[in-house]
C-alpha cells in the first residue's frame, strides 16, 4: 500500500518517478512489513506503475499481474485498458467481500483507502506521441463492496503551454513544494525532488530510492539503475 508515483508531461516526452517504498500490512496480525521495491514496469512498449492496494496474499489479487497480462496480449492500447479496468474493479470487489467475510480487522484498514483504493498509470505511444492512461477505483458503497472506476487521459500536445502533472498516492508534501518552487528544474530533478519532498512529510509510507523513467516516442528510457528491467 502507500506510494508516491509522479508522471510529467512535457511536450517532448513523459517523466515518471516512484518512490521505492513498500508497506505489507497484515492487521489481523498487527504485522507492517517494509520492503525497498521497483514500482515502475515495462512490458513490450509500454510502462506502467500502480498505487494503493496492488496486493493481497490471501486471495492471490495481484494489480501488476492483471496490467501486465492485457499489456502484453492486447494489440491496441485502448482494448487493453478497458481489460485492465474491468478485472481490477472486479478483484477489488471480490477481494472487499473476502476481507468482510474472513479478515475484518484488514477490512477496516482498506475501508481507510475509499477514495484512494487504486490507481494505475499507463505510458503508451500514439503515432510516436507519448501519452498518459490513469485508471482510478474508489469504494462508493461499503456494505456491498461496490467499486467505481474512472479514466483520464493527456498527450504530449496536453503540455504545449505548460508542464501536465499526475500525483498518484500521497501527493500533500509534492503539491506543496510545486506549488513554492521559484526556479526553473530540470524535469528530471523536478520529479526526483517531488518525491523526496513527500518521503519527508510521510516517512513511514514513501522512501527513497526513486526510480526514474523518461518515456518518449522511441519507448521507455530508464534513468536510473534502481529497476532498469
Amino acid at each position: 500500500m502507500a506510494t508516491s508515483i509522479v508522471v510529467m508531461i512535457t511536450p517532448g516526452y513523459i517523466i515518471i518517478g516512484a518512490d521505492s517504498k513498500r508497506m505489507i500490512i497484515d492487521a489481523e496480525k498487527n504485522l507492517v512489513v517494509n520492503q525497498t521495491v521497483c514500482k515502475i514496469r515495462s512490458v513490450k512498449n509500454y510502462c506502467y506503475a500502480a498505487a494503493g492496494f496492488v496486493a493481497s496474499a490471501s486471495t492471490s489479487f495481484s494489480a501488476d499481474s492483471i496490467v501486465q497480462m492485457h499489456l502484453q496480449n492486447q494489440v491496441k492500447v485502448e482494448k487493453a485498458l478497458r481489460l485492465i479496468q474491468r478485472d481490477l474493479k472486479n478483484a477489488l470487489r471480490k477481494e472487499l467481500m473476502y476481507q468482510k467475510k474472513f479478515q475484518p480487522r484488514q477490512h477496516i484498514k482498506t475501508l481507510e483507502m475509499k477514495e484512494n483504493l487504486l490507481e494505475v498509470v499507463v505510458l503508451s505511444r500514439n503515432e510516436q506521441t507519448p501519452q498518459a492512461h490513469v485508471l482510478g477505483f474508489e469504494i462508493v458503497n461499503e456494505e456491498k463492496a461496490i467499486v467505481k472506476s474512472y479514466t483520464s487521459k493527456r498527450t504530449a500536445q496536453n503540455a504545449k503551454s505548460e508542464n501536465q502533472f499526475y500525483f498518484l498516492g500521497e501527493y500533500s508534501g509534492m503539491e506543496k513544494y510545486l506549488n513554492n518552487r521559484q526556479h526553473n528544474t530540470d524535469p528530471v530533478s523536478l520529479v526526483n525532488q517531488l518525491i523526496l519532498s513527500q518521503s519527508k512529510i510521510t516517512p513511514s509510507s514513501v522512501g527513497a530510492p526513486v526510480a526514474l523513467v523518461k518515456y518518449n516516442s522511441n519507448g521507455v528510457e530508464w534513468i536510473n539503475q534502481l529497476c532498469r528491467n
